[in-house]
């Protein structure tokens, strides 16, 4: 992938609309306003702006052939009102999004809304936790080999890289009862599980990743 003011340099009109207007791009709604702003802004703002959702398009383009028509037939039924609410939801928080990585994350997660592993609430709640974490911590949450386990340790949230997590919708916190350790309690007796919405994104991101990386295989 390229770096943001790379592609924000080559935005132009021909390349704008070639992108936009073929793949599963052509299927999400606004890309015609997208288009006419982006041709007739020369802001700084809008080019990086442009450069992240086309990275949130590129994404969803690594799936080719059969499958990228199946999931342009996927979204034309889509509920009109959901969809309209989803593509929002995306263009607002590529919009205040600091890394371009981010763009590809709701890629994944957009993959899993259409192949109905994400609901539409759920997809929102998704992108807000994106939108409020920190990248490396996102990376490191998804590729964590001990998220299905309850009762985790400080210390190995520590050591997988999640300690900046503990305070996230992502992780709740349990204190065990004291008479189990006969009075005090120390901090590293704390011990944390991940929430609902924890599991749902890590299986919908999960998915929409190696269904990208299959296609792309």
């Amino acid at each position: 992938m390229r770096k943001g003011f790379e592609i924000a340099a080559d935005l132009t009109e021909v390349a704008v609309k070639n992108q936009l207007l073929t793949g599963v791009a052509k299927d999400i709604p606004y890309v015609g306003t997208l288009i006419k702003v982006w041709n007739l802004s020369d802001s700084i703002r809008d080019r990086i702006f442009a450069a992240k959702v086309m990275r949130f398009l590129e994404s969803l383009d690594d799936i080719t052939g059969k499958e990228r028509e199946k999931m342009s037939r996927k979204i034309k039924y889509i509920n009109e009102e959901d969809l309209n609410n989803i593509t929002d939801k995306i263009l607002f928080c590529i919009e205040l999004i600091t890394d371009i990585d981010k763009a590809e994350f709701i890629a994944n997660l957009f993959i899993a809304f259409v192949y109905e592993k994400l609901s539409e609430k759920d997809f929102r709640r998704c992108i807000d936790i994106i939108q409020v974490t920190f990248l490396d911590d996102l990376k490191a949450f998804v590729i964590a080999d001990f998220i299905k386990d309850s009762n985790i340790k400080d210390k190995d949230l520590i050591e997988q890289g999640l300690e900046n997590l503990k305070s996230s919708p992502l992780f709740s916190s349990f204190v065990p009862n004291q008479a189990q350790f006969g009075g005090s309690l120390t901090s590293n007796r704390q011990t944390f599980n991940r929430t609902p919405i924890a599991d749902i994104f890590f299986k919908a991101f999960n998915f929409g990743r190696n269904y990208r990386e299959f296609e792309d295989s």
